[in-house]
């Protein structure tokens, strides 16, 4: 397409290119985010330059196949799928007001549950929205970077869901200086939640 186009690419253990899947509409395309399944699926998360183009999460096989496809809202940013591909978790940036989402999708990529994480028509995002899951415990934590205005300081906001229904179950804020970003959240074999940026 015009612009930039969504690329995944696959390589084996000695750095040889195995497949490769391009997608994308006039405009620009992005793949923000992804994941596998135990069975070595792909789960890419993106958007699309154009208003009503691309933005969707797409399910690939181990030959980059197309599995399952669906569109999402404005911006897609970040992904997380159980181990065994039976639910796909999506946080979607929705509408012109941008509010953030937390979706639950079923193996087929069919949308099960969704949550309001946070709602402002003026709010100004920043950094990069990310999942992570702990599936021993049944909880996902997600990550935010956000402003409440533009070159105002931006707050790491962390919160915790329940897998099975997305109960919200806690959140934590660090606010900080205008030249902040948050990049990705991790968690360690003990359950402790590290959030990264600069």
């Amino acid at each position: 397409a015009n612009g930039y186009d969504a690329i995944a690419i696959k390589y084996n253990s000695s750095g040889v290119l195995v497949a490769s899947a391009t997608v994308g509409v006039p405009g620009g395309d992005y793949w923000w985010d992804s994941a596998l399944d135990q069975a070595g699926n792909l789960y890419a998360i993106g958007q699309s330059g154009q208003a009503g183009g691309f933005s969707r999460i797409i399910k690939y096989g181990s030959n980059m196949n197309v599995i399952a496809s669906t569109g999402i809202g404005s911006k897609g940013e970040g992904l997380a799928v159980k181990g065994d591909g039976s639910n796909v978790f999506g946080v979607i940036f929705e509408g012109p007001s941008q509010n953030v989402q937390l979706v639950k999708y079923n193996s087929g990529l069919d949308p099960v549950t969704t949550v309001n994480v946070r709602s402002h028509g003026g709010l100004y995002y920043d950094g990069r929205s990310r999942v992570v899951l702990n599936e021993a415990a049944g909880t996902l934590f997600l990550e935010l970077g956000y402003r409440d205005t533009p070159n105002t300081g931006l707050h790491f906001e962390t919160y915790k869901y329940g897998i099975a229904s997305l109960n919200f179950l806690s959140s934590a804020t660090k606010a900080g200086p205008e030249n902040y970003q948050s990049t990705d959240v991790a968690l360690d074999a003990v359950g402790n939640v590290f959030v990264s940026g600069r």
